[in-house]
């Protein structure tokens, strides 16, 4: 289910839940091949789909917060996950790049962690990308900058 939290000119940001995953998955999978590759197929896009929606099932939980961006005919324009990471999940930078982050920060249990991830913004929306960007980063990092104790992991 869908919460609306910010309106804007042309588009307006919800907060979402797991219902959500899907098409989200959809959405940053496509994104990112329409950026970044100038031939695919099908089927790579859907291996692809497949395996992101299987890490957000994965890694979500009730202290997720998903934003959407969309625009004024309900069409996904942009998305951010962030969620609170419980030092046991395998976070996606140790999964793709072999780095865990225990080994890099300090593991006192009063420090909260977050992992920002699957961060799209449709490059053909006709609206701002930065500004899509800055908007939902900053809704995003919100528990993290309110809490002296929390920390990032992107």
């Amino acid at each position: 289910m869908e919460k609306q939290i910010a309106t804007f000119k042309d588009y307006a940001i919800f907060m979402a839940d797991k219902t959500s995953l899907l098409e989200i998955a959809q959405f940053v999978v496509k994104e990112n091949y329409s950026h970044h590759l100038s031939s695919f197929t099908e089927e790579e896009i859907n291996k692809d789909i497949k395996s992101v929606l299987e890490e957000e099932e994965y890694l979500y939980d009730n202290k997720s917060h998903i934003y959407i961006a969309r625009d004024a005919f309900g069409k996904m324009i942009g998305c951010i996950r962030s969620f609170h990471w419980d030092k046991h999940k395998i976070l996606p930078i140790e999964k793709i790049y072999g780095i865990n982050p225990l080994n890099a920060i300090h593991q006192e249990s009063k420090y909260s962690f977050w992992h920002i991830g699957r961060f799209a913004v449709a490059k053909d929306s006709g609206i701002s990308t930065l500004t899509l960007f800055k908007r939902l980063m900053a809704l995003a990092v919100k528990p993290i900058v309110e809490d002296k104790y929390s920390y990032m992991i992107a």
